[in-house]
């Protein structure tokens, strides 16, 4: 029996900690998009689980239903504030529960616990599951949120170094002023929700917050003189509104990747009794 499912990569704007008693309970508030780029994974049941050594989380999430030969299809890098692990880990949890005759919800609870145990991040599975331009007003699989269906062009950008988003949430010091800033945006793209008070609340919040570089600060300050940009969060790389000029000038700090929102969220795409 073969599987395989897809799940949007997700861009964080903002975000804040939301830890709770209960792994499903516990995650981020904040918002962010989902994004048409992604990852695919396609799953055979195995006598052992076989998956590249670099999937480690995905390899966490998928062993809760048994083992399986694990092929994955990332269409962006990793540890760039693209969601990456999440959206890996979460269609191979899709796959997995689809051939065990599990509920979808089991396979968002398997990706997200992995997330949080690895310490790459804490709400980008669930956002990744809703798709769309989305508001997490409580943290956890089960938590309080809003979506919204919006069409935009998106670019992303790599215009520095990788981030390790272990190495920033699992910092104290760090998260005072991130948590501190992310709640206040919260608060504040809520009150008047659309694409561009989402990208003007990501500027500020990366300005506030001290997660960036004195370079990626200097790269927005000149972006936000074309259109709409911030960071991605937490990553060295930038996203902005689709223009050719803006698409011109990222394009001579790194990679450019072009890409729209995605609104339905991550899904089955075909399963197979005969391999």
């Amino acid at each position: 029996m073969k599987a395989c499912a897809f799940a949007p990569a997700h861009i964080t704007g903002f975000f804040a900690s939301d830890v709770k008693d209960g792994m499903e309970n516990s995650g981020s508030i904040g918002a962010g998009i989902s994004i048409a780029l992604g990852s695919y994974a396609i799953l055979k049941k195995s006598e052992k689980t076989m998956i590249e050594d670099r999937y480690n989380v995905t390899e966490y999430a998928v062993k809760k239903f048994g083992n399986f030969e694990v092929n994955i299809k990332n269409e962006l890098p990793p540890s760039n504030g693209f969601g990456v692990s999440a959206s890996s880990t979460l269609a191979a949890s899709l796959a997995a529960a689809w051939i065990e005759e599990r509920e979808e919800m089991d396979a968002v609870m398997a990706a997200h616990e992995a997330e949080i145990v690895h310490g790459t991040g804490l709400g980008d599975v669930i956002a990744s599951f809703h798709g769309g331009m989305e508001a997490r007003i409580s943290g956890g699989i089960y938590g309080k949120i809003r979506k919204w269906r919006v069409r935009k062009n998106i670019l992303l950008a790599v215009v520095g170094e990788p981030i390790l988003t272990s190495d920033v949430i699992g910092d104290e010091r760090a998260m005072r002023k991130i948590n501190e800033a992310g709640r206040k945006y919260l608060r504040i793209f809520i009150e008047r929700p659309s694409f561009q008070n989402f990208m003007k609340a990501s500027l500020k919040f990366t300005m506030e917050s001290n997660i960036a570089d004195d370079d990626i600060i200097r790269i927005l300050k000149k972006a936000n003189e074309i259109g709409h940009a911030s960071m991605c969060m937490i990553g060295n790389s930038v996203f902005a509104e689709y223009s050719k000029k803006m698409e011109n000038f990222l394009k001579k700090y790194g990679n450019v990747y072009s890409s729209f929102i995605d609104n339905r969220g991550a899904r089955l795409l075909y399963a197979m009794h005969k391999c």
